[in-house]
């Protein structure tokens, strides 16, 4: 696959979800060759755009919660076994 081709395919679907109506020259995105300017600057904003990246924090904060809550259980069920094993010796059985 041509990564030029990728790269416009992209943009047009980009484009196409915020509103923007536009299509590429047949050139750019059959052969992959530069970008033409309003091209160049949809790539910038692009890569720019801060849209999304709060959902990707509270994932990582949410995943991180998630491993500190799992740890926590193993440690009391830990605990746990070790109070019922000691119960168990004392009390002889």
């Amino acid at each position: 696959m041509n990564v030029g081709w990728a790269i416009d395919a992209h943009l047009v679907a980009r484009r196409r979800t915020h509103g923007f109506n536009t299509t590429l020259s047949t050139r750019s995105a059959l052969t992959g060759d530069t970008f033409r300017r309003s091209e160049m600057s949809t790539l910038k904003n692009f890569v720019k755009d801060e849209q999304g990246l709060e959902t990707v924090e509270y994932a990582i904060i949410t995943g991180l919660i998630v491993a500190g809550v799992i740890a926590t259980i193993a440690a009391i069920g830990t605990w746990v076994s070790t109070q019922f094993s000691n119960l168990k010796t004392s009390l002889g059985a």
